[in-house]
């Protein structure tokens, strides 16, 4: 955890993330940067980086696909990652019909991670998929 005070209309350098990725068995890396209020731990702001030690993110697609438990809860989406593998850059859409309009989209989940989602509109014939994994769930 870092600290910065004052940051409002400046730059600041908060810190510096440094990998080796030669010492590394797998050649990814998912950095996530929160931005928190120092008060209540309030996320003002998320922001997750892959990064490889490759040529490209063909690693990807080599890894365990992750477990996913996806319930829909009072105008909101619940996804638990209940497997030992990141889910990476999860997205929410519906596949037919009127849109739905979500709280947030695209983000990744760890294993054992959970993300309740606000969403407006019709949530059937949901679809999530991540850049690991790809399927349909019909709520």
């Amino acid at each position: 955890t870092m600290t910065a005070k004052g940051i409002f209309q400046k730059a600041v350098h908060i810190g510096t993330v440094l990998w080796e990725p030669e010492k590394e068995e797998t050649g990814l890396l998912l950095l996530r940067l929160c931005l928190k209020k120092q008060k209540d731990g309030l996320i003002l702001s998320e922001n997750e980086y892959l990064f490889t030690k490759g040529k490209d993110f063909s690693e990807v697609f080599g890894l365990d696909k992750p477990v996913l438990d996806v319930q829909l809860t009072d105008g909101a989406v619940k996804v638990e990652n209940c497997g030992s593998t990141a889910a990476l850059f999860l997205f929410l859409s519906r596949e037919e019909g009127e849109r739905v309009l979500f709280e947030d989209n695209y983000f990744t989940l760890l294993p054992g991670e959970v993300r309740k989602v606000r969403a407006e509109g019709n949530l059937d014939f949901l679809s999530l998929s991540a850049l690991n994994c790809d399927w349909g769930v019909y709520l």
